[in-house]
């Protein structure tokens, strides 16, 4: 006997992949009525056919009656034939003959016209239901798949990281894919940036059905998933954020009407898009969004992020991306300080002009705001101060910014300055000049156009002396020369051939397209919850064995659910200045093999870290809304004190007014960062040799 792997592979491929498809039509409740429909008008002309068959041809005895259905299922062969010798069927009876021919033609009607017309009608009916959407496969068919609702920005890149692996082991299992636009469309977009993935593209299906109906969700047998993405339709203009929040709340209750979880069962994931950058900083606000004592969300774990934040993250955050998604090469976007600024007596500084105020220029803003805090900046002498320049002609987009971030101009180690005026202005362009030439400046021009076309001809039509850079036929010219981004939607011919260019446009790079690899890191949130439970406990990483390790990490992810929402962003930001801190150590982190491993520098001092930590946090704090809380510190100078409720802290403010203990407070997650990195399967290497 063959075993039940070989049995398996006996099954024809098609079959193995469609079974579920196959299986649901089958038990569809609209087939067994057509299906019986059929059976009832084969009754009935099979009884019509018998007694005119008797009435014609007479009483003809049982033997003729069985001969009925051999002249009923003749086929196209429906014309007897008449005459002939006495051993032939009919011979020379008119009767017989003329019974014969009209069972035969009703058989022809039946099996021609009526049943096998019927079966196909069913089959092309329920192809094209599957074609637009509109099928719905058996919830007993989905197990262990993923859902993914809406067809947006997101949507390819999410496929992508499920098919690589990045959310588990993939094997094959459905992704279920619910929006209300049109599905053949959205299937041809999808499909054709995911050509590479062609064998796998069988196992996704789509869905058609509005994202605000419970019964919709229902189909999509949530309490079955493995993990959940909400997305939303890219053609959704208003109420898209909202829907997709409601979307926590419909999943919560489906799945508590079909799964009884026991305690201690894990929670099935939800990543839910908020699309607008400003209502994301507002959720970042919040105290309460998901933790233990709140049972809003019992049965999923609700985790928000946005398109555009990701991709400032991705620029310069500690989880930089390769351009194409890759990890192989994580720094191939540059760092603000490109020549790294890792000591006091450094006289560089850096400038970002972000050209448009988008939604893509209002992340890039907020995250340089977090993690642009320098080695250099020296608080007596107040400078030297990173700089961020706006380039919008729409004075209100600088109002609505200023208004939503009111403490920003606390922020004392950066200055922001706005122009209310085209790029192509003499005021922009002479700004851009005198950056691009000034030795000391590191500058970075991050120009964030919606229009593919507009943003390309900008960061283009920059001034010349933006792009030069010293090489050997030029050695007067700026060392390190200048960084430009340019935004594109799309990945396009141009684009491409500008990331290969190493000449002129040596440091120009494409950034914002709509479809890169998903950064996964971004929603497990495994380096934020080490820092968050290690803060106290750092001496642990070097003491206790991996299987000690592992039990740390569980009771890490319980300490998560009882943190604020806040205070798990304040986390995730403090990660993503580790690309800044290690800096200072001469080094950089990653997980693959390239480069050459390098011993930690210990060239930089306590202080000058926890200083630049302060400062972070600071800024990070200014932004959330948090203002000072004038209330002395407790006498062991270690305690701090706040009011959660109105965001009051009395440690905002310099760092000279801080007690010494206070300031302390964050040297050893600081000092034994590299080693909680080792931990987690980082390598190190020198960054001398990317100083030219």
């Amino acid at each position: 006997m063959c075993s039940r792997k070989k049995k398996l592979f006996l099954i024809p491929k098609w079959l193995r992949e469609n079974y579920a498809f196959f299986a649901s039509v089958v038990l569809m409740k609209r087939y067994w009525i057509t299906v019986s429909k059929l059976a009832i008008w084969a009754i009935g002309i099979f009884s019509a056919m018998g007694v005119i068959y008797c009435l014609i041809g007479g009483v003809l005895g049982f033997r003729h009656i069985a001969e009925c259905w051999g002249e009923f299922t003749t086929g196209t062969d429906w014309v007897p034939t008449f005459g002939g010798s006495e051993d032939e069927r009919y011979g020379d009876s008119w009767r017989l003959f003329f019974a014969a021919f009209l069972v035969r033609l009703c058989g022809l009607i039946f099996f021609g016209g009526v049943f096998i017309s019927a079966l196909t009608n069913l089959f092309l009916n329920v192809s094209e239901d599957r074609t637009r959407g509109i099928f719905r496969y058996r919830q007993r068919f989905l197990k262990n798949h993923f859902i993914i609702v809406g067809s947006g920005e997101e949507t390819e890149s999410v496929i992508r990281s499920i098919f690589s692996g990045d959310f588990g082991e993939y094997s094959g299992e459905r992704i279920v894919i619910l929006t209300h636009s049109d599905v053949e469309t959205a299937r041809e977009r999808l499909f054709s940036g995911l050509a590479h993935y062609k064998k796998m593209l069988g196992s996704i299906l789509f869905y058609y059905g509005d994202l605000d109906t419970r019964e919709c969700f229902v189909d999509l047998a949530p309490w079955r998933a493995r993990e959940i993405f909400v997305l939303g339709d890219a053609d959704d203009f208003a109420g898209r954020d909202v829907r997709n929040m409601s979307a926590i709340h419909f999943f919560d209750e489906i799945i508590a009407e079909h799964k009884a979880l026991k305690i201690g069962d894990a929670r099935i994931p939800v990543n839910v898009q908020i699309c607008s950058v400003s209502t994301y900083s507002a959720i970042q606000k919040l105290d309460n969004f998901d933790r233990n004592d709140d049972s809003s969300f019992p049965h999923v774990a609700p985790r928000v992020f946005n398109f555009y934040e990701n991709w400032a993250r991705s620029l310069w955050g500690f989880f930089g991306m390769r351009e194409d998604g890759n990890a192989a090469d994580r720094y191939f976007y540059r760092d603000l300080d490109y020549l790294p600024i890792r000591s006091e007596d450094d006289a560089h500084h850096v400038h970002l002009v972000v050209v448009g105020l988008n939604q893509m220029g209002l992340a890039l803003v907020l995250e340089a705001l977090r993690i642009c805090h320098y080695a250099n900046f020296n608080e007596a002498a107040d400078g030297p101060k990173t700089r961020i320049t706006i380039i919008d002609r729409d004075p209100e987009r600088e109002l609505f910014f200023r208004a939503a971030y009111p403490e920003i101009e606390k922020i004392y180690d950066i200055d922001v300055d706005f122009i209310c005026a085209p790029v192509e202005s003499p005021e922009a362009r002479n700004k851009i000049a005198a950056s691009a030439k000034d030795p000391l400046c590191l500058l970075t021009v991050a120009v964030c156009l919606s229009d593919d076309d507009a943003s390309l001809a900008t960061g283009l039509s920059l001034p010349d002396c933006v792009f030069e850079h010293r090489d050997e036929g030029h050695p007067e010219m700026k060392r390190g020369g200048n960084t430009v981004l340019i935004r594109q939607a799309q990945r396009s011919e141009i684009s491409r051939k500008l990331d290969r260019d190493e000449n002129r446009y040596k440091f120009v790079r494409r950034f914002g397209y709509a479809n890169p690899r998903f950064e996964p890191e971004f929603l497990r949130d495994d380096m934020p919850k080490f820092v968050n439970i290690l803060y106290e406990k750092w001496h642990l990483i070097e003491e206790i064995s991996d299987d000690e390790m592992e039990q740390l990490k569980r009771e890490m992810h319980l300490a998560w659910l009882e943190l604020e929402e806040y205070k798990r962003w304040s986390n995730r930001f403090q990660v993503d200045s580790y690309r800044v801190y290690l800096r200072l150590f001469g080094i950089r982190a990653t997980k693959d093999s390239s480069g050459t491993n390098a011993a930690i520098s210990a060239a930089c001092g306590d202080e000058l870290l926890v200083d630049m930590e302060h400062r972070r946090w600071l800024a990070e704090r200014y932004l959330s809304g948090t203002r000072f809380y004038n209330k002395p510190f407790p006498p062991d100078n270690r305690t701090t004190e706040q009011d959660k409720t109105y965001r009051l802290h009395n440690c905002i403010q310099k760092t000279s007014g801080l007690p010494k203990g206070v300031r302390m407070k964050d040297l050893e997650p600081l000092v034994n960062m590299p080693k909680m990195l080792k931990r987690e399967g980082y390598e190190f290497y020198g960054i001398e040799d990317e100083l030219e």
